[in-house]
């Protein structure tokens, strides 16, 4: 089934997907806090962020890899991972991110500080070599941003075969009764 998600064409099975995680729906999941929060928060994600792994046949609360990131002062934790899907991307728009930097003019040996918000923007090239920033065409919303591509990291033996890897950035409320304890200030400088 030919289906778009924003700067990328696929074409998937959503059959095969699904049917692969039914398989391994509670195999194989990390016992840490902050797995065990992500696994908790996942499943009160708005209906526009659950329908996009609906779309692709993906069990929300079985990413591959998942790891936690940072957080914020309002215990926001930012996380990264990837699920797989079951077929091939069609096409593709180039594209790479940035994170927002507080100081535009920071060189190569200053600190950095980076923007609370975790929000990415897009950059591209004009026909005369400028930088534009725009929207980032991998925002899904305020707190999911997504991408595709072909090389599979970790990729089950019993996949269904030809398998795309779907990576996420998300940003969940830490939910666990255990007080988060990975609070890292990224307002701050860094030496």
């Amino acid at each position: 089934m030919i289906q778009n998600f924003k700067l990328f064409t696929l074409d998937i099975n959503v059959e095969n997907t699904k049917n692969y995680y039914k398989k391994v729906s509670s195999e194989e999941k990390c016992d840490c806090l902050y797995c065990q929060n992500f696994y908790i928060a996942i499943k009160n994600v708005s209906n526009d962020i659950s329908s996009i792994f609906q779309q692709l046949g993906v069990d929300i609360e079985c990413p591959r890899e998942i790891y936690e990131n940072c957080s914020n002062a309002d215990n926001i934790v930012y996380y990264g991972g990837w699920y797989h899907v079951c077929g091939t991307i069609i096409d593709s728009k180039n594209y790479f991110s940035i994170y927002t930097l507080l100081d535009q003019s920071v060189s190569s040996n200053e600190n950095v500080s980076l923007n609370t918000s975790f929000r990415t923007d897009c950059i591209s090239l004009n026909k005369a070599g400028e930088i534009i920033v725009i929207d980032d065409p991998t925002v899904a919303s305020d707190s999911l941003r997504f991408s595709f591509q072909n090389e599979c990291h970790m990729l089950d033996d019993i996949f269904p075969k030809p398998a795309i890897q779907f990576n996420v950035h998300i940003d969940l409320p830490w939910v666990l009764d255990t007080p988060y304890s990975g609070y890292i200030d990224i307002t701050r400088n860094r030496i």
